[in-house]
């Protein structure tokens, strides 16, 4: 997975562009996820905000995902590797792992069975799940935007043709 893809033509193409280029960013950002969460068992019925602690649950549920999962992949991350237990792989650096932290937010099947363990009440229980998922979204849409910025922050760190800004 982190080594470079070949084409016919023997050109490294990198994963990244890879996706880009195929059909398969089709299968793995959007038919996928509609399919696992068709068929994950979600249930929504029961959602309402206006319930005593729902609100709360919900809301601790996403912020958990969106700032729990960067700051515990960051700050574990950083620790190791001044400890000097382990190093960052050569090409990657802390933004890079900013948006890993950002990505592992997203990502809600080990989060919706936790939450059906930790909830016997169906109205929390579903606000939990309904956390969830909108973390995920959000989650993947930072990721996406990020990723974005730092890949186009590098192009033109390294002066490839048309990134430069115009003066």
């Amino acid at each position: 997975m982190n080594s470079p893809c070949r084409k016919k033509c023997c050109h490294p193409l990198s994963a990244p562009r890879m996706v880009r280029s195929s059909p398969v960013i089709w299968v793995a950002y959007v038919i996928m996820p509609l399919f696992a969460l068709a068929n994950a068992g979600v249930s929504l019925d029961g959602v309402n905000l206006a319930n005593e602690g729902s609100l709360t649950v919900m809301l601790g549920v996403s912020l958990a995902l969106l700032m729990g999962k960067p700051l515990g992949v960051l700050v574990s991350s950083w620790t190791l590797v001044r400890l000097g237990w382990c190093r960052l792989p050569e090409g990657m650096t802390w933004s890079w792992m900013w948006l890993i932290g950002c990505l592992a937010g997203i990502g809600f099947t080990m989060s919706i069975f936790i939450a059906s363990l930790a909830f016997n009440d169906d109205s929390l229980l579903s606000a939990a799940k309904l956390g969830v998922l909108l973390a995920s979204a959000v989650a993947g849409v930072i990721g996406l935007v990020f990723g974005r910025i730092i890949v186009l922050r590098m192009k033109v760190a390294e002066g490839l043709p048309g990134t430069r800004p115009s003066e």
